[in-house]
């Protein structure tokens, strides 16, 4: 696992930081249990806007809409209860992607 953050290194809300907390370890344990992944990047900015990015070289999976797990499912709620927005991108063969922008 790699971490990149820039940016202030805290936030300030407790109930943002937790949420965003939530997200992120949800983010690996799908990628450490389903992605059969060698290797797994986390880049963090925040500078004004907090956006990260959790993804890994894994073997992805169809976004045929179909990817509505429980895990899945509670980031999206976390997200939109700190008026953030989550964007999941994933490939066949070339890993996924999820991205946390508040």
């Amino acid at each position: 696992i790699n971490l990149s953050w820039s940016g202030s290194p805290e936030i300030k809300d407790p109930s943002v930081a937790l949420n965003i907390f939530r997200i992120l370890q949800e983010s690996i344990s799908n990628a450490v249990k389903y992605s059969d992944s060698k290797n797994i990047e986390i880049n963090v900015s925040n500078k004004g806007i907090f956006s990260m990015e959790v993804k890994d070289d894994g073997r992805g999976f169809a976004m045929n809409g179909n990817i509505n797990g429980f895990g899945i499912e509670n980031m999206r709620k976390r997200a939109v209860s700190i008026d953030g927005k989550l964007h999941i991108k994933s490939d066949i063969g070339k890993g996924t992607q999820v991205l946390l922008e508040v």
